[in-house]
């Protein structure tokens, strides 16, 4: 009776994750509402910023399989340079300011035993001498630099993808 039980309430919980997934799943258009909506209530910006056509590069919403559940972002454009020992990509696609959009999954290139999250930033790439001609910063407008409202939400995620290890 116990087992009984047991595959019961393993099959609900199978069920419930099943549920929550699918919810988590907003529709692409849906979630640049979102968005935007939550930049202008924050005063951020006056108009929307986001896109449901194409980023300001000309590059489509990206509809990639990558892109789904946890990871419904607002990326443009497609994957590119792919990992052939991972079969990963290094870039999910493309900003709205038609940036490289880098993949949190993808391998760390450096060899650093120090977690992101405690390293030494550099605050101004664009204006720095050693990374101002990177091609991620190509075309960066810098709209969001140094805007103290995202610090805290930006520090939560680098604490928490720096524990994570994603070899598998």
């Amino acid at each position: 009776m116990k087992r009984v039980l047991v595959i019961i309430s393993l099959i609900v919980c199978s069920f419930l994750n099943i549920k929550f997934v699918v919810a988590e799943d907003i529709p692409k258009p849906e979630l640049v509402k979102l968005a935007n909506k939550e930049l202008t209530e924050a005063g951020i910006m006056s108009d929307d910023y986001f896109s449901s056509v194409e980023n300001y590069g000309g590059k489509p919403l990206s509809t990639s399989k990558y892109l789904e559940g946890m990871r419904n972002l607002i990326v443009y454009g497609e994957p590119f340079e792919l990992d052939p020992k991972t079969e990963r990509n290094r870039y999910l696609g493309y900003t709205m300011e038609d940036t490289f959009f880098t993949n949190y999954l993808f391998r760390n290139d450096a060899t650093s035993p120090i977690g992101l999250y405690n390293r030494i930033w550099i605050e101004n790439p664009k204006n720095n001498p050693d990374t101002r001609l990177r091609p991620e910063l190509e075309n960066s407008q810098g709209k969001f630099n140094n805007n103290p409202y995202y610090e805290k939400s930006i520090r939560l995620g680098l604490k928490r993808i720096s524990r994570i290890d994603f070899r598998r």
